[in-house]
């Protein structure tokens, strides 16, 4: 009965007031989004097919957050900077995250989408009291051990290419670049090892 009703209200563009008897010309433009799958839903009889193919004008589908994982970094960068607009108060600022953990997020499934990226990026920032890089073994670790080690090591590995670019610059440093392997290699393992200095 409700889908009928706003079918009305959406192909005629007239309401009618609580109490009132006089049906009002609106105007307005309508954006639903819904995780659901509508067709499917239509098929069962569960939502009204005049009702979605008025919504489904112009369709824009997004994928979920394990098919787009390029969008990770740039997801990430906004929400360093969200959580220090929401939080302006927090004691520590973080400005960037290593490359290691860029890897971590990037292959992690995300079973919650963006809204679980979020959390895993709050819960870790609200941890942070040092430093001013989010490292692998500041996140989670759910999202570290789900992701198998020789993927995060493949991820972090040498680039021959941006080597070449470096070289080619002027800008190759062999040092900051050891340093770096040896930061990853290490990061990785006091994340395995659950922070544990000894065992790492």
């Amino acid at each position: 009965t409700l889908q009928m009703k706003l079918l009305r209200v959406l192909e005629d563009h007239v309401i009618s007031r609580l109490g009132e008897n006089v049906w009002r010309q609106v105007d307005f433009r309508v954006v639903a989004a819904t995780n659901r799958n509508l067709e499917e839903l239509v098929r069962r009889g569960e939502f009204g097919g005049d009702l979605y193919q008025r919504l489904a004008i112009v369709r824009i589908e997004v994928p979920p957050l394990r098919d787009r994982p390029d969008d990770i970094p740039e997801l990430c960068a906004h929400l360093l900077a969200r959580f220090y607009r929401e939080e302006p108060s927090a004691p520590h600022r973080v400005t960037r995250m290593t490359a290691p953990a860029i890897a971590a997020l990037r292959r992690y499934p995300w079973p919650g989408n963006v809204r679980e990226l979020r959390n895993v990026i709050f819960q870790a920032l609200i941890g942070k009291h040092t430093g001013d890089e989010l490292l692998l073994s500041d996140l989670p670790e759910h999202v570290v051990r789900a992701v198998p080690i020789d993927a995060l090591a493949r991820g972090s590995m040498i680039d021959r290419a941006a080597i070449a670019r470096a070289i080619d610059d002027g800008r190759m440093n062999l040092r900051a670049v050891r340093d770096e392997l040896e930061r990853t290699a290490l990061e990785l393992a006091l994340a395995r090892a659950a922070g544990s200095p000894s065992r790492t």
